[in-house]
């Protein structure tokens, strides 16, 4: 829900709520996937090194400081580096998550991956329209209140992923 909420709506955020041009609201959105994707990269390595209960929990403590920072001071350039630190804070979650499921005793092989994915599938089909709900209601900025509230779910969540393994 993370990477969804800050795909779907940092443009529209940056450029009807901080007043940017089309331009520097488009960099919200890249900055969330450039960090992604180095997290992915750098990601296994971490999580060799310390497991995937530690990565998540730094995951998740980066993406709830960036959001907080950019709440609290609503600049464009705060809000970009803060959708960044949430992409570098998410980009090991579903493959810990995938990992984690599969793992699980007793469950046939396949099972944890189809769960792990269908409820990424129906939180990115919910997620869009509560957040523009929330927005209709009050405002952008206060739905995106929403984003540090799943970086802490996530980093309260995070014990139930494996521990670094010798």
């Amino acid at each position: 829900l993370l990477e969804d909420v800050t795909s779907t709506w940092s443009a529209v955020y940056l450029r009807d709520s901080l007043g940017t041009g089309a331009v520097v609201a488009g960099f919200g959105f890249i900055a969330l996937q450039a960090a992604q994707t180095v997290g992915r990269f750098a990601g296994d390595g971490l999580v060799t090194r310390f497991g995937d209960r530690a990565v998540a929990q730094v995951g998740a403590s980066l993406a709830l400081v960036g959001m907080k920072l950019a709440l609290v001071f609503p600049t464009p350039v705060t809000t970009i580096v803060a959708f960044g630190m949430v992409g570098a804070g998410v980009g090991t979650l579903i493959p810990g998550a995938i990992r984690t499921a599969e793992a699980l005793p007793g469950l046939a092989p396949g099972t944890g991956l189809t769960w792990v994915t269908t409820t990424i599938r129906v939180g990115l089909l919910l997620s869009p329209p509560l957040v523009g709900l929330v927005a209709d209601v009050a405002s952008l900025r206060v739905a995106l209140v929403l984003m540090p509230a799943l970086a802490l779910g996530i980093l309260v969540l995070s014990g139930a992923l494996g521990r670094r393994t010798a």
